[in-house]
């Protein structure tokens, strides 16, 4: 049965309560549903109406500080830094310490539950790894932190490339050696008790100047 567009939001929106309080990956969930669904269940699902699938707008920052649900608060500032950043031709020039952060948190996050390490620097959300050690502790997650530090060490001299060519290549050169490597990361990353959405909503409610708040 082929999905349409409204029955993947609607799953989305499932999955997106159930991972407010899971370590469960969204993807495995998505598949979960997906496989277990007969016709009937979802096409029930189908009753969103397109309009309501086109992403949300940036808010104004006063709007985002405003969100009570940590969850909801980390997508709408991660959407607001995006126009940012699509403002300015993909660029992270004119971001501050504290927004490149968030930026560098939710592209590991997604990146990592979704594929794991070798997504993440296979992928142009690379090109910023450089950033994400400082980025995690910047907002609390040490434990994180320490996780994504040892899968950048394997790289030579600990710094895997900005250019995703360039990355390409180191990694087809410590591929044998980082895959073990990256799995047991992967797993290490997936049971940590840091939730990153409740730590960057804490972090930017005491910090709301850094947001433009």
């Amino acid at each position: 049965m082929k999905m349409s567009k409204s029955v993947v939001a609607r799953i989305w929106k499932t999955i997106r309560k159930r991972f407010r309080d899971s370590k469960v990956r969204p993807i495995k969930e998505i598949t979960e549903l997906i496989r277990s669904g007969s016709p009937e269940e979802l096409a029930a699902m189908d009753s969103t109406p397109e309009d309501a699938l086109d992403p949300p707008a940036p808010l104004h920052i006063s709007s985002v500080f405003k969100i009570k649900d940590p969850v909801d608060f980390y997508e709408q500032l991660w959407r607001n830094l995006r126009a940012k950043v699509e403002a300015n031709k993909e660029s992270w020039k004119g971001l501050n310490p504290s927004e490149k952060a968030v930026l560098a948190v939710w592209a590991l996050q997604c990146e990592v539950n979704n594929g794991g390490f070798d997504q993440y620097f296979f992928n142009p959300t690379g090109d910023h790894a450089h950033e994400v050690v400082p980025a995690l502790r910047l907002i609390g997650a040490t434990e994180l932190a320490d996780i994504a530090g040892r899968a950048l060490a394997v790289f030579p001299g600990g710094a895997p490339s900005p250019n995703r060519k360039t990355r390409w290549k180191q990694a087809d050169k410590i591929e044998e050696k980082a895959k073990p490597i990256w799995k047991a990361l992967n797993q290490e990353f997936y049971e940590s008790g840091e939730k990153l959405h409740e730590l960057v909503f804490r972090y930017a409610k005491k910090h709301p100047r850094e947001f433009g708040a």
